[in-house]
């Protein structure tokens, strides 16, 4: 019933090393691996987690947890390493809908293994090439949820999840809370609040942008395995969106 951990808050970032290969799924030396992967699969919701999952409890509680659900997991080095990934699911002909990064993050950034996402290393100064140059046309059309405390909270979040949109070409949401273990994702809104007492006013409050537009508020982020469907509301109280 697509139940699975988020993370904490926190300037963590990823590890390197070789692909890990844990959970028996594909694996290389180039900086990446698979979980839960067959080739050729249509894959709903693409969960992306660090190598270094496992020295860190957090992600590694939610590691267990996805893993145990059966959903896809691409662990990554780095983001050479995901893009090797990518390319290996496009060679494989295998079809991803959602890309889920869980990493811990802050205003305006959250990292691919150990590789930081901000708007600088996206060349929002205007005069330095993106580290996303190498990656974005394969995640064009997708969905991207960054699943990290606060990357799109503040003025730095805003123009953030603007930009990774834009150079995506693909539908962003970002959270503007932090987000402790226990979020569940098994299609029940009610239960994606903020578990801080002090954020529950402004808690379970995310920002999406699609192909570059200006980022606007949305509440009561809902994803579901069991019919991979992504559903959230512009209000906290009626009407329904979603992306599948």
């Amino acid at each position: 019933n697509g139940i699975f951990l988020t993370l904490e808050g926190g300037n963590g970032g990823g590890g390197s090393g070789g692909a890990s290969g844990d959970g028996g799924g594909f694996a290389n030396l180039s900086g990446f691996s698979f979980v839960n992967y067959n080739p050729g699969q249509s894959i709903n919701f693409l969960l992306v987690f660090p190598s270094n999952y496992q020295e860190d409890s957090i992600l590694l509680a939610d590691f267990t947890v996805a893993k145990e659900l059966g959903m896809t997991i691409m662990v990554v080095d780095h983001i050479g390493g995901f893009l090797r990934g990518l390319e290996q699911l496009s060679l494989d002909g295998s079809a991803v809908d959602t890309v889920v990064f869980n990493s811990h993050g802050n205003d305006g950034y959250f990292y691919i293994g150990s590789t930081k996402i901000s708007l600088d290393s996206m060349g929002g100064d205007g005069n330095s090439l993106s580290i996303l140059a190498g990656v974005h046309d394969k995640l064009k059309n997708k969905n991207i949820v960054v699943l990290a405390c606060n990357a799109g909270s503040e003025r730095k979040g805003y123009e953030f999840t603007k930009e990774l949109s834009r150079q995506t070409n693909a539908t962003v949401i970002t959270s503007q809370h932090t987000m402790a273990p226990g979020y569940l994702y098994n299609g029940n809104a009610t239960q994606l609040m903020s578990f801080n007492p002090n954020e529950r006013a402004t808690g379970d409050m995310w920002r999406i942008s699609t192909k570059g537009s200006d980022p606007v508020n949305l509440y009561s982020l809902s994803m579901d395995k069991s019919n991979n469907s992504t559903t959230y509301h512009f209000t906290r109280q009626h009407y329904t969106f979603w992306f599948n």
